[in-house]
């Protein structure tokens, strides 16, 4: 095995970090997946293969390239190739299919931001809407159903929704029997 080979076995077999989840095939965890994803390209020096920052180097003669030419596209496409590996490996298996005639690491984030981007905004809606219709049973545990929504509530605030503190009140205004309710907005109002 070459020096470029065992640099390359070196930096594919370095697993991701097990915090940089997989992506969701319907994209509830969009927002949460792309910060980890591109704070770990960052770290591993790739992340300019996703924004196109890093542009292939070109030969001054395309017939002749020198070797220092060559060893940085060589390097250069070896980068590619793992960006593009380490891509995959937190892709929906069905999108990772859809993305093989896709070559270019840019192109492919791009395709996966957009595609995920309009499908996170659904799960979104049907995340909060969820939240929303969250109701205590009847003669059931508030304390136990108020922990269950501060829970629900981070879920949201992972996947990017963000709820104030007043739409927070409100829900759990909502949520909760009539008769603690009341009490809740009488000791709010008085505070």
């Amino acid at each position: 095995m070459g020096p470029g080979l065992t640099a390359m076995a070196a930096t594919i077999s370095d697993p991701l970090p097990t915090t940089l989840p997989r992506l969701e095939p319907a994209g509830s965890n969009w927002a949460i997946f792309s910060m980890h994803f591109q704070e770990a390209m960052e770290a591993n020096q790739k992340w300019q293969h996703f924004n196109g920052t890093s542009a292939h180097p070109v030969p001054v003669d395309d017939k002749n390239p020198t070797n220092v030419e060559a060893k940085a596209m060589a390097a250069w496409d070896q980068d590619e190739t793992v960006a593009r590996y380490l891509l995959s490996q937190r892709l929906p298996d069905s999108t990772a299919v859809r993305l093989k005639n896709v070559t270019s690491v840019k192109d492919r984030w791009q395709k996966v931001s957009d595609e995920f981007s309009v499908k996170s905004q659904y799960a979104e809606a049907d995340l909060l809407t969820a939240f929303m219709e969250m109701r205590c049973p009847d003669r059931g545990n508030v304390c136990k159903f108020l922990g269950q929504m501060r829970v629900k509530r981070e879920e949201l605030s992972a996947v990017g929704v963000t709820m104030s503190e007043k739409e927070y009140r409100s829900a759990i205004i909502k949520a909760i029997p009539e008769e603690v309710a009341k009490f809740v907005s009488g000791m709010l109002s008085t505070a």
